[in-house]
């Protein structure tokens, strides 16, 4: 596990952001690219990736935040402004609950209720 620039990656999406980055050759080289021109550029994928999917991203506290990380912390808000992010972030959101609505097919319970939890964690 990494050390957190910004935001907490819970374990579960540390290994669904690996999974994402090994299935694309591209992204593997935008990150590496990265690596070379800027600190911690494959923690912040993670990040960026825990963002997306998740509804409620787990932020550290400022107070937390290790002073070589404050930059990461514009970064972010930037990202933040994005409209494009925004919409991003909501189409993953759709195309997450599309695909628990086909795992949930034929199983009781609330799907509803489901995703919640499938977003929490």
């Amino acid at each position: 596990m990494q050390n957190p620039l910004v935001y907490v990656v819970p374990k579960w999406t540390e290994i669904c952001a690996r999974d994402f980055k090994e299935g694309s050759e591209r992204l593997c080289e935008v990150i590496i690219e990265g690596e070379t021109k800027i600190y911690n550029f494959d923690a912040f994928t993670d990040e960026t990736y825990h963002r997306l999917y998740d509804r409620q991203p787990n932020r550290l506290e400022d107070s937390d935040i290790k002073p070589e990380n404050k930059i990461w912390i514009a970064i972010h808000q930037q990202m933040t402004e994005l409209e494009s992010f925004q919409q991003f972030s909501n189409d993953m959101i759709i195309i997450a609950r599309q695909s628990l609505e086909k795992e949930v097919q034929g199983m009781s319970g609330d799907l509803d209720e489901l995703l919640d939890l499938y977003l929490e964690k």
